[in-house]
């Protein structure tokens, strides 16, 4: 196998693995949304927020 084709490979995975991602995340976005009563369901996305922000600050080693 070339290099080029491993790229290509390597590339569709990438893009499975982050539509997959997205794909899970909005389904348990919509079983919380449906099971969760608004107050508790606005602290989970703040918590999501504040989670998402600290994820970037650790990617970017700071």
């Amino acid at each position: 196998m070339s290099i080029k084709q491993q790229a290509i490979k390597g590339i569709i995975w990438s893009v499975i693995q982050n539509w997959g991602s997205q794909a899970g995340s909005l389904i348990i976005f919509l079983v919380l949304a449906r099971l969760l009563s608004p107050a508790d369901f606005g602290l989970v996305a703040l918590a999501n927020t504040f989670l998402t922000f600290i994820n970037i600050l650790l990617i970017l080693n700071f």
